[in-house]
């Protein structure tokens, strides 16, 4: 596991195969299901985009929270059980299922997987065989597979 540094600022959390990225369903200010949706990378709406806040930790550098640049919400994780959706909740620092760890292969790997600090075998991944625009996003176990991986991206002007 290696330690990158974060990105600054608001970021479109990208799925690296599909190059969708990470949105609230309906794009509500609500408990809702987040998906995978596909708008242009010049998209300003802060809605769409994350930022990736440290959490200070000595024992691991890699602990973030992931919030949403437009509302105080952030990205949840209920029962950290298989297929478990991840939703979008209002921000409690003291919700254990809103730290997230963020897992590179390498120094020079821009994927990274999001995996669930308490069962770091389970990661974030679209829900398996959905290719539909809004595709749910749930945990899963950690494999070989592509569709784990995500990137951040600062939104093209």
């Amino acid at each position: 596991m290696v330690t990158k540094e974060l990105p600054k600022g608001a970021q479109l959390l990208t799925h690296a195969v599909s190059g969708r990225h990470i949105t609230p369903c309906r794009n509500a200010d609500s408990d809702l299901q987040v998906r995978l949706w596909r708008q242009e990378p010049t998209t300003t709406a802060k809605t769409a985009m994350w930022e990736i806040l440290p959490i200070s930790s000595s024992e691991n550098k890699h602990l973030v929270r992931i919030k949403n640049a437009g509302w105080n919400r952030c990205l949840t994780l209920k029962n950290a059980e298989l297929r478990e959706p991840v939703t979008f909740a209002e921000r409690d620092d003291d919700d254990e299922g809103q730290i997230w760890l963020l897992v590179h292969a390498g120094p020079a790997q821009a994927d990274f997987v999001i995996a669930c600090p308490s069962k770091p075998n389970l990661v974030v991944s679209p829900r398996e065989g959905l290719q539909i625009n809004a595709t749910p996003i749930e945990v899963e176990e950690y494999g070989p597979w592509t569709d784990q991986l995500w990137r951040w991206r600062t939104p093209r002007t």
